[in-house]
């Protein structure tokens, strides 16, 4: 393969891979690979591709081979560390991780990452000292600014700190399909379903491969759906219990009017009609 056309391939893999069609990418770099075995970059494509469609086992051998072949180490550490996250292996994540920033300690990226790992763990203080170290070299990185934005999702807007960072991603980020994403998620937490299912349905026109969003489109459905449901029991009975003591007060007004009931036998005939109908409604309610 002369350098043209390498260079052409390499252009168009990169555009199926930006368009999330990491599929047809790899359709391309298996072709590729055939003349040039041993190209490391193509190689280290080919194991991101493979990590994007959850073939993670495959993607680490895919990625040592790339490693071992040239490609720049810290970068394949990088990659390895993300592929072990998703494969729950947090010990094995964290450590290749700490390889990568041997490598490569001011890199914002690999700190921004680090920091979600901690997070992961359950330890926010260094999280958010990794992910703001990041952001010091880098003001407008969007996997920090991204990190930042999921470590306030869940907490109060007292001092406006959350509004403040969904801000600045989302007048960073050029990924359509991402701010609809954060800002469906952040809908979600505020209980604004409909609104959040509006934005995940935007999030997956835009990328239809995504698992992630056809999860949260999942959980959206279901969620709304379960607490209208149990609304609409409600008022249901609401309505069945006051339609009946509209009918038993009638009852009772026919009945003084046209049975000769006085006042001192009234108690006798209307009390225990009255007590028959609240049994009825409460065993209505119970159905």
């Amino acid at each position: 393969m002369d350098l043209l056309t390498y260079d052409k391939e390499i252009l168009i893999i990169r555009n199926y891979m930006e368009m999330g069609r990491y599929n047809l990418a790899m359709e391309r770099l298996s072709a590729a690979l055939q003349e040039l075995s041993a190209n490391a970059y193509l190689l280290y494509l080919f194991a991101f591709c493979l990590y994007k469609t959850e073939d993670y086992n495959n993607a680490i051998d895919c990625c040592k081979s790339a490693v071992d072949n040239g490609f720049d180490r810290a970068e394949g550490y990088f990659l390895l560390s993300m592929v072990f996250l998703q494969k729950d292996e947090y010990e094995e994540s964290e450590r290749i991780l700490k390889a990568a920033l041997e490598l490569d300690p001011q890199n914002p990226e690999y700190l921004a990452f680090y920091g979600y790992l901690k997070m992961i763990n359950g330890n926010s203080g260094e999280a958010l000292q990794l992910i703001n170290q990041a952001l010091e070299l880098d003001a407008v990185n969007l996997r920090a600014l991204q990190y930042k934005f999921y470590y306030y999702l869940d907490m109060d807007d007292s001092y406006g700190i959350k509004s403040k960072v969904i801000e600045d991603y989302f007048s960073l980020s050029t990924d359509e399909s991402d701010r609809f994403l954060k800002a469906g998620l952040l809908d979600y937490q505020k209980q604004d379903y409909k609104s959040a299912e509006e934005n995940f349905r935007q999030a997956f026109l835009l990328d239809p491969t995504n698992k992630f969003i056809l999860k949260m489109l999942d959980t959206i459905n279901r969620k709304p759906r379960f607490i209208f449901y149990w609304r609409r029991k409600i008022k249901r009975r609401i309505t069945k219990q006051f339609a009946i003591m509209k009918v038993t007060m009638k009852a009772k007004w026919i009945i003084f009017r046209y049975s000769g009931i006085t006042k001192d036998t009234q108690i006798f005939v209307v009390v225990p009609m009255i007590l028959l109908a609240i049994i009825a409604v409460i065993l209505i309610a119970l159905l």
